[in-house]
């Protein structure tokens, strides 16, 4: 579990117009702005992590391993000015991955069945302004598969 408190004490900086629309290479002006009180960007309130493993016996030769675990993350800003607009901000995430793993007792393999991000939570993880519009980078969605690995 981490906690943080990343308000801004005294921030000065400069920042676009809010209300200002201008072409890709055009001059842009600047203005002088206060971000304190806001929130450093890209640093949750809140973040927990959470892990589960079982280990099981699969006969003499073999051992499987389950585990699941379970990350979130409170809202984070992408921007240090405009905070009480919902443009350069990202919402809370959660992510669920779950995995199956055999391997023999003696020996250098592993195959495995892994669900990452198990409920499909979709968050936004990054907002950068190309132009004048926001430009978002999504969370991947549920992944599934096979994995083998050997270590020699």
């Amino acid at each position: 579990i981490a906690f943080l408190n990343t308000e801004l004490v005294r921030f000065d900086t400069l920042q676009v117009p809010e209300d200002l629309m201008y072409l890709l290479g055009a001059p842009i002006p600047l203005q002088p702005v206060s971000a304190a009180g806001n929130e450093l960007t890209r640093a949750p309130e809140i973040s927990f992590f959470a892990s589960l493993q079982y280990a099981l016996d699969l006969g003499k030769d073999f051992e499987g391993l389950f585990e699941l675990a379970w990350r979130y993350q409170d809202e984070v800003y992408f921007l240090e000015t405009n905070q009480d607009r919902n443009t350069f901000k990202g919402g809370s995430a959660n992510r669920l991955d779950l995995r199956f793993a055999v391997h023999p007792h003696q020996g250098a393999w592993d195959a495995a069945l892994y669900v990452n991000n198990l409920t499909d939570d979709r968050s936004i993880t990054q907002v950068t302004a190309l132009g004048s519009y926001p430009n978002a980078a999504i969370s991947p969605p549920r992944q599934y598969g096979v994995e083998f690995s050997y270590r020699w």
